[in-house]
Order: structure tokens, then sequence, then C-alpha cells
């Protein structure tokens, strides 16, 4: 049966922008409207006045050789800088100014009846197709059952998870029928352990969820930017060694005290997490659960900031339970797959880059909901591979899909790059196939050009 479909977009996928009091969009110096999302992260900080601060500071490291006041003139500023820009959330993790996303949902408002992809402007269904080319499934279940979920990607993560119950109820009351299927992306998947966690009745009301390189379990690289894991330094100092168009920064970088500008770097990425990303709970929902309680008292020991803590806390206890909501839901008799990436290496920056596999930004361990891997390029050991299904066994021994909470629905595809997901052709036929079966499929049901590993 074509049930209705929505989907649950990831990070960057959905137009957000600043409202005036009078609900027009606002524009920045430059006559930019100014963006909100992962997208408008560039344009929330006042450059000017952090130059202003932070300038006297480094010439006077760079003279004498030492870090006068650089490191703690950059943690000052930037956190002021933050707090001045046009990011700027309360203590209960909302902004304090009125960003706004493009309701492709609802395209009448909030509370208007839900809009699907035969009621969208070809304007704004041509931006859907740009983020996820799902021609395929839409000529398949029809234009008027396929619905596009835009949120605020840097909005307030329970608020969003509300709305999108809501809107499941929406969309289940205009098509009179029980069921829909769900198609989370990435951040969408946090959605997806939430809505799970928070609204159990919801499992009865779906057929399909089909997840795209989820963040199950957030991602290693947010764990390492909470809790300050990284080699900024060592990255800037081979950039700016091997690329010609950089000597100029080469050679400041000789002149400049490394410890200065190691503890620079170090209190720049402080200054943006305790200025403003921690404030963030999309952000939070992106920290994995094993790193949460370290973060937790790092960033939100303030007495202030309770009605956030409950929130993350709340969270954190949806991701705990993500595993066991999947068994819920399968108890529940929904159809659950996953379709996700591995051996792209994660960014260098980070530490979690020496020792896990994934997709370029998130961790195989998220994306495949548990799938034991061992690091990039990096076949299992031959202890574990003696003792493990072959038939779960990646074909170049680095993953074990028997680990995973979906062993048998769950897709891998090789050296794919996270933000190349909704560009890959073979990846798409695969997610067109299994939304428009009638049957159930499984890894070994779902053809040739299809296998577990590909």
């Amino acid at each position: 049966m074509n049930y209705p479909t929505i989907i649950v977009h990831g990070s960057g996928m959905s137009d957000v922008f600043l409202h005036c009091a009078q609900g027009e969009r606002v524009a920045d110096a430059n006559g930019r409207h100014v963006r909100g999302g992962f997208g408008g992260l560039g344009q929330c900080i006042d450059y000017k006045l952090l130059l202003r601060r932070v300038a006297p500071h480094a010439v006077l490291s760079l003279l004498f050789r030492h870090d006068a006041g650089l490191s703690r003139s950059l943690r000052r500023g930037l956190r002021k800088a933050l707090a001045d820009g046009h990011y700027q959330y309360d203590n209960h993790g909302r902004h304090s100014k009125d960003f706004r996303a493009t309701a492709l949902h609802r395209m009448g408002g909030s509370g208007t009846p839900p809009t699907s992809f035969a009621d969208l402007p070809e304007e704004n269904m041509g931006y859907v197709h740009r983020m996820v080319p799902v021609q395929a499934i839409t000529e398949g279940l029809g234009a008027d059952r396929m619905y596009y979920f835009a949120y605020d990607t840097m909005g307030n993560h329970a608020d969003v998870v509300d709305e999108l119950y809501q809107f499941i109820q929406d969309v289940l009351a205009k098509h009179d029928t029980d069921k829909v299927n769900l198609m989370p992306m990435s951040l969408g998947a946090t959605l997806m352990n939430a809505l799970a966690e928070y609204y159990p009745a919801v499992h009865k009301q779906l057929h399909k969820v089909v997840y795209f390189v989820p963040a199950f379990n957030g991602s290693a690289v947010a764990g390492d930017i909470f809790l300050g894991r990284f080699r900024f330094y060592d990255k800037l100092k081979r950039l700016a060694m091997l690329r010609k168009k950089s000597k100029a920064g080469a050679f400041v970088l000789r002149l400049m005290p490394e410890r200065a500008v190691r503890r620079s770097l170090d209190v720049a990425l402080e200054g943006a997490v305790g200025g403003m990303l921690s404030r963030a709970t999309m952000l939070w929902a992106l920290l994995p659960q094993e790193d949460y309680a370290e973060a937790k008292a790092r960033w939100l020991s303030d007495p202030a900031l309770a009605p956030l803590k409950e929130q993350t806390d709340r969270y954190y206890k949806a991701q705990v339970n993500a595993a066991r909501n999947i068994k819920a839901m399968q108890a529940q008799g929904v159809q659950l797959y996953n379709i996700n990436e591995y051996n792209t290496q994660l960014p260098d920056l980070f530490e979690c880059s020496e020792t896990l596999n994934g997709d370029g930004i998130i961790d195989l361990h998220s994306t495949s909901m548990g799938a034991t891997s061992a690091g990039h390029d990096t076949p299992l050991s031959a202890d574990y591979l003696a003792k493990a299904d072959p038939a779960y066994i990646s074909p170049d021994n680095i993953v074990d899909a028997a680990t995973g909470a979906l062993p048998d629905t769950t897709w891998y595809f090789k050296g794919l790059h996270h933000d190349r997901t909704a560009k890959d052709e073979r990846l798409l036929r695969l997610a067109a196939q299994v939304m428009l079966s009638d049957q159930p499929l499984t890894c070994r049901t779902a053809g040739d050009e299809f296998p577990q590993f590909m």
C-alpha cells in the first residue's frame, strides 16, 4: 500500500532566515539575508568586534614571542562576538531572535494543512530535488503522498520533535490512513530517536522507516568539538607549508610561538562552544552518548542552564534507549532499513579520525547503529574474524554488520562521503526499491545489484 512518506532531512538541507518584528527577512550590512541553520554559522559572529579585541594582543605576541594575552583575548572576544551576533540562545535552548525555516511541509504557515510535493511551487520543488533527488520514489508513490519536513537545524530539538509528531498526525488525518513512512537523514535520525522515545504511540503509526547515514549515536566529531579533542595547530601548520599560496601564513606560524598558537586555537574552540554551540540543543543531540556526562559537567554546570540541561538529559535517555526502541518498533510490525557508508576518513582535525571508521562526517558505529569496525582502511583482527559470522563481514574485512541493530537490513557503501549520500544514483535506486517494495526486503533478497556491501 502506498502510504504517505515524510522526508526528515539532515543539516544544511533547509532554508532558515532571521525575521524582524514585521515578519520580513533581515539583511546584513552587505544586503544579504541573514541565514540560520548550519548554513548561517558564518554570519553569526561580529568579526569587527572580534578583530578589535584580538588584534593588539596578536601583534604583541608576535613581537615578544610569547602569549601576550592573545589566548585570553580570543576566548573573551569570541564569546562576546557570538553573544552580540545574530545567534543567541536563551537558557531553554531557544533562539532569542526570530529565525524561521521555510516550511515546505506547511506552505500556508503554522497550523495549516500539510503541503505535499503536488502542492509545492516549482521553485520549492526544485530545491527539494536538489537536496534529495527522490523522483523515482515520488513517481512510485505519487507526488500527493510525498512530504518534505523542513525545520531549523539549529533550532530547539524538543520543539522540532513535537512539531514532527503533530505533522505526522495531520498527514494521517489528511489521507485518512493509519500509517506513514519516514525517511530520516543524518541529523534527522536524532529526531527519530526522540520521536520514538517521547511518543511511543507513534510506533504503530509507522509502516516503513528508511534511515540514511543516521546520526543514531551522534557523531564522534561533535564529541571531539565539545571536549576539545582536536589537532588544529598541526593541521594548520601542514596546510601552510604545503600550499604555495600560504607562504605568508607559514611565515607567521614560524614567527609566532607555537605554544601561543596552540593555546589560541584551543581557546577559540572553547569560546565558540561556550559562547554559543553549547546552548544549541540540536548540537547536543549530535553528541555521542559516551561523551555526554563529561560534556554536561563541562558546559551545563551553571544553575541558570537547568532548563537546557533538562532537555539534554531527556534526549540522552532517548539516545540510550534508541536500540531498544528499534526493537519496540519491529515488534509493532514496522519495517526498518538503514543505508550508510564507510571507509571515508573522518576529518583529521579531530582525534576520532585516528581510530574510527566513518563516512567523512559521522563515525560508522553511529550510522550503522552499532556495527563493529576497525579504523580507516584497517581490517578487523584475525582473532575477531575467526569468531565472527562470515556472512556479515565486508569483503575487505573492515566491517562486521552482525553487531548492528539492523544486521539484515543495513547496506554499506564503501568510500562514499556523507555529503554525497543524496547524489549517488545507486544509493538512490536502492532507496527507491526499499521504499516501493510491496514485500519486506533484506540484504539477501534485494537482488544482485544491492548486496549488503557495495
